[in-house]
């Protein structure tokens, strides 16, 4: 690999390296590749300030082309930051955020100022600065990563206070989030609207990307409390373990699950709306987390669209939702493998829904347990970005109900194969099979917006 001569090309040729593995399926290599990039740039000691092998930064920046150098270079080393708390897991893996150079880097400058090569304006932004545009998104990226691994970790199951507690690790995330969101600049709050103006400086795209992932952040955060198979009652409930449903003073529990469910599925109705302003505009990315943001909406507005009346203020666009969120997942699995197994996770939590519907109540698994298959998919997504469900779990959820072929709502046939597929499950259609995609979308997207009013249960 040449390290003893490292080199900033060679960082982003890992970077580009990291990016394609990931977006394969293959997340353990790609935190391999990340984790080789961070180390060539500490070979280079490109991102130490004061040190001999770095002279741009031994003295005051005085030409524009010495401000694009270094910045070039601040950019990359916030680059591979991003890219390791993207692939960070609680489980597995932990970005290695804490090395002392990262206080000595700064934040990137604003757009305006590195394309004009502006020597003049100043690159560490001081505290009371108006954070820049590449601040704001690396901000978001690092608040995704703490709530992935608190949900990757054990989330609620780990909690000793219920949600509402202001001593609970939800509301101290929840905190975070609220303050990211509040101190960000006037111009890169969220408003629909504001798509055409960034559209005039083509950063409509950096826009769209840095609220779908605030917003995949509140779905990962709030949907750790959300019933998989709801029961309709007075009021809803969210899902706590034992122990947890104590009341505090002054603290209205029936009104938390309200805003958690409003935050939960306004944030799903916000990502599809994003996708489809960067449609508008010509701007959309076809990146693996753009993939993911559109399955995670799609798993909320599904659900939505199924169990109504959880919150019936968001459910009348839902199904409408979900088709668009399923079209841009669509789109996403004709580049990265690993959007493949998103969709076919779309199709199995569906059929789970189904079965409920159908059954009047939760699937089990052949050795007679109920099945959490939304929390259950949630931990395996969490690992590599691979899914590897329980068989036990999801033999229950995707078991055929002939031996002929695979059934979804409508009837349709399809050929099962006989030997396990990569996720470990028999009988689930093959990614390769001409056509496939193409039918199980249509085949999904009529079947949802067929599907019966939920049922009331006594």
């Amino acid at each position: 690999m040449g390290a003893d001569k490292p080199s900033l090309e060679k960082i982003h040729g890992f970077l580009f390296l990291s990016l394609h593995e990931w977006g394969s399926g293959r997340g353990a290599t790609a935190f391999i590749y990340i984790g080789l990039a961070i180390r060539v740039g500490l070979l280079l000691r490109s991102f130490r300030k004061q040190t001999p092998l770095a002279p741009p930064f031994n003295k005051p920046v005085e030409t524009r082309e010495e401000f694009v150098v270094e910045e070039t270079r601040v950019r990359t080393w916030w680059s591979m930051n991003s890219m390791e708390c993207l692939l960070a897991s609680g489980q597995n893996r932990t970005a290695l955020t804490t090395y002392s150079e990262t206080a000595e880097i700064g934040m990137p400058c604003r757009e305006e100022a590195f394309v004009w090569g502006d020597v003049s304006s100043l690159r560490h932004l001081t505290d009371s600065a108006e954070p820049s545009e590449k601040e704001s998104l690396i901000l978001a990226v690092r608040h995704w990563s703490t709530i992935n691994c608190w949900v990757s970790s054990g989330g609620v199951k780990k909690e000793s206070h219920p949600p509402w507690s202001p001593l609970s690790r939800f509301a101290e995330l929840q905190g975070v989030l609220r303050s990211w969101r509040e101190q960000l600049p006037p111009k890169l709050q969220y408003d629909q609207t504001f798509f055409v103006m960034h559209a005039v400086n083509k950063q409509t795209g950096p826009y769209g990307f840095l609220h779908l992932v605030y917003f995949s952040s509140v779905i990962f955060l709030h949907r750790e409390y959300l019933q998989f198979f709801p029961v309709q009652g007075p009021t809803y409930r969210g899902r706590l373990p034992k122990g947890l449903d104590q009341a505090y003073e002054g603290i209205d529990v029936d009104a938390f699950w309200t805003s958690s469910l409003k935050d939960l599925f306004n944030a799903a109705a916000r990502i599809t709306e994003i996708l489809v302003e960067l449609e508008r505009h010509d701007a959309v990315m076809l990146t693996p987390f753009l993939g993911f943001a559109a399955f995670s909406a799609a798993t909320v507005n599904m659900y939505l669209a199924i169990f109504s009346w959880v919150y019936p203020d968001l459910a009348a666009g839902a199904r409408e939702r979900t088709e668009t969120d399923v079209r841009f997942l669509k789109q996403v699995v004709g580049l990265w493998p690993l959007a493949q197994q998103w969709y076919q996770t779309v199709l199995r939590l569906y059929e789970s829904y189904k079965q409920f519907h159908m059954d009047g109540g939760a699937p089990e698994s052949p050795s007679g347990k109920t099945i959490d298959a939304f929390h259950s998919f949630d931990r395996s997504l969490m690992d590599y970005g691979e899914i590897k469900p329980e068989p036990d779990d999801m033999a229950a959820i995707v078991a055929a109900k002939d031996t002929d072929g695979y059934k979804h709502g409508t009837e349709l046939k399809y050929p099962r194969s006989n030997e396990d597929n990569d996720d470990g499950l028999q009988g689930i259609p093959q990614f390769g099979e001409e056509g496939y995609w193409d039918t199980v979308a249509d085949e999904f997207l009529s079947s949802i917006m067929t599907f019966d009013a939920p049922i009331t249960m006594s």
